[in-house]
């Protein structure tokens, strides 16, 4: 009795210290050190894999080196996505473009800026020339669990040269809350992951969109457990 009595004023206790700083002692991202859960920041950068024009087939890889030639110098690489609305989840593998690469550590959020070359929104309904927000469709895969896939999901689209491209497009992720969700399928918060992440455009008749990356005037990529910045539509 005396010792029930003990393990439950123990477990009052340390549910209450958790209540009372926020943070669970027992998460594996919990650095004793600092009180907190702890999430290293990084930065990678799409690079290009197999072939130039990367629609469907193998991921393109990532890595913390950024780009180092330019359009002129013939680096870089492309997906064009014509947009398919209806599709379940937004990311045909023939029409997506697929990144994947490793991230050792604790993760909070994924920011992803990727550039784009957008045909103008002018249709039926729109008489405009000039691109509206960029929306897509994505897939994130972590460890071979596929923990997210939604669309049409709009990003924040930064226009240069009056909207016609390249248009840098931004948005965020939640992926250390999705992989809790995630847990009993053999996901584990912290350790060596391997990730993937497709996206496509997703509006057949305005949604037309290249995507492009690999070149020191693209360097498009993720901002690992960084600040998401201001605007930037937080997704999953």
């Amino acid at each position: 009795m005396r010792r029930s009595l003990t393990l439950a004023v123990a477990g009052a206790l340390a549910f209450s210290a958790v209540a009372a700083h926020g943070v669970d002692h027992n998460h594996p991202c919990y650095d004793a050190a600092t009180g907190s859960l702890a999430y290293a920041e990084q930065d990678v950068f799409f690079h290009r894999g197999e072939a130039p024009v990367a629609n469907g087939g193998a991921a393109n890889p990532w890595s913390t080196d950024a780009p180092a030639s330019s359009v002129q110098g013939g680096a870089g690489a492309l997906a064009v996505t014509p947009g398919f609305a209806g599709l379940a989840d937004g990311t045909g593998a023939e029409q997506a473009a697929t990144f994947t690469g490793t991230f050792d550590g604790c993760l909070d959020t994924m920011v992803v800026d990727l550039y784009s070359f957008d045909m103008t929104n002018r249709s039926g309904s729109s008489g405009s020339a000039q691109p509206a927000q960029h929306d897509f469709g994505y897939t994130l895969t972590v460890d071979g669990v596929q923990i997210a896939s939604a669309g049409p999901v709009e990003a924040l689209t930064t226009f240069d040269n009056e909207g016609f491209g390249p248009n840098l497009n931004q948005f965020a992720i939640n992926i250390g809350e999705l992989m809790e969700l995630y847990t009993d399928f053999g996901i584990t918060l912290d350790g060596e992951h391997t990730i993937e992440l497709s996206v496509a455009s997703w509006y057949v008749n305005t949604g037309h969109a290249v995507y492009v990356w690999d070149t020191t005037e693209v360097p498009s990529g993720i901002s690992f457990n960084g600040a998401v910045p201001e605007g930037v539509p937080v997704v999953g």
